[in-house]
């Protein structure tokens, strides 16, 4: 599979969805990226369990960024997608021997190899010595025992710190009934090397770390993602206004400190449904500047003078709602309504919102949510 880690010709979303983002939409995230970063530089093993669509992943691939820019190695492996333990071994080998030969699936270029073929890439032929034996193996454990023993002889021989990552790591354990056991016993006699293990299955997690007789009592040090600094999902609010602000003024559109509070009440502070909120108040008001044209110098519009626009009454599902049409530059001024039947951070309420809001330059649904917001704080 890719690595992480490949140049990326196309520039990201301006709000990113649906996968890893780049370090600068990393909101709140500065002191504990370096947490980790100095943990594991040291050789602690870490432990990173919350639910899924929180940034764990996009986290940990910029601790493992930071940490190639100080002269540690580094391998990234989804545990998620292996059907085999054959296949989970040639993913950390193909993750661990990058760092020598340069090409992602090394593995593939040593099978050839070793067959008497030449490789279909250009590679170190001196780093793909330590892939040939692993190539030739048939029996698929010895072939898993061996990959698990690479990141301790690249540590050995290059004598730098090697990290591996191990994302959604409670899946490996579906690959046979002593996969745990078995990566225990090779990891824990490994000098030179940390891990880090993710995952969104915390009761499984939790158990294999925390439970006496598991295969990794104790073997990693927990660092809390969805509660770090006290915030929720480990993000304060003021973190939210500041990046989502400064976002919506790249493109020249102004968004009132009000609105930020409303969309913060509306996600409950979680970070992939504030960035999908944000996205759609994005598009909602390109498409209102493409209709009108290029936008002038950006200005503040006091939702209390409307500017002149014209003002309408409209129905946003079964609510009732004030559209407006200002001139450009435009204001979003819109007061969320909060969630139904569930917690504000529902995902089917956000849904609903989503897909409600779409049409209109500017809108205004009466109603308040939770307790995310600054201004539930008293700030603001």
């Amino acid at each position: 599979m890719p690595g992480p880690f490949g140049k990326v010709a196309a520039p990201p979303p301006h709000f990113p969805v649906g996968g890893p983002v780049p370090a600068a939409d990393l909101v709140g995230r500065e002191t504990y990226i370096r947490r980790a970063v100095e943990r594991l530089a040291d050789g602690n093993h870490l432990l990173v369990a919350g639910p899924r669509r929180i940034g764990k992943t996009s986290i940990i691939l910029e601790v493992l960024r930071r940490l190639r820019r100080k002269g540690a190695l580094t391998a990234y492996v989804d545990c998620l997608g292996p059907t085999d333990m054959r296949g989970l071994g040639e993913r950390l080998a193909d993750a661990v021997l990058e760092n020598g030969s340069g090409v992602e699936r090394t593995l593939e270029q040593a099978k050839a190899v070793a067959a008497g073929m030449r490789p279909t890439l250009r590679v170190r032929y001196e780093h793909v010595e330590m892939a040939l034996q692993l190539a030739r193996e048939k029996n698929a454990q010895r072939f898993f025992e061996s990959a698990l023993d690479l990141p301790r002889t690249l540590a050995a021989q290059t004598g730098k710190r090697v990290v591996v990552v191990c994302d959604e790591f409670q899946a490996a354990g579906r690959l046979g009934p002593r996969v745990f056991d078995t990566m225990r016993t090779h990891f824990q006699s490994q000098r030179g090397v940390a891990y880090a293990f993710l995952g969104s299955e915390e009761g499984i997690l939790e158990e294999l770390f925390s439970e006496k007789g598991r295969a990794f009592y104790r073997f990693a040090v927990p660092l809390d993602l969805t509660d770090a600094g006290g915030q929720r999902f480990g993000i304060a609010p003021d973190d939210w206004l500041d990046y989502i602000r400064g976002k919506f003024a790249e493109r020249k559109i102004a968004i009132d400190d009000s609105l930020v509070d409303r969309l913060l009440d509306a996600t409950g502070g979680h970070p992939q449904d504030t960035m999908q909120l944000c996205a759609a108040l994005y598009y909602l008001a390109r498409g209102a500047g493409q209709q009108r044209g290029p936008a002038r110098d950006q200005h503040t519009v006091d939702p209390g003078r409307r500017a002149g626009g014209v003002v309408w009454p409209a129905k946003v599902g079964d609510r009732r709602v004030r559209v407006w049409q200002v001139p450009a530059p435009f204001i979003l001024d819109t007061t969320l309504p909060p969630a139904r039947g569930g917690s504000p951070s529902d995902p089917r309420s956000l849904g609903h919102v989503l897909n409600q809001v779409s049409v209109v330059r500017a809108c205004r649904v009466s109603g308040a949510g939770c307790n995310s917001s600054r201004r539930a704080r008293g700030r603001g």
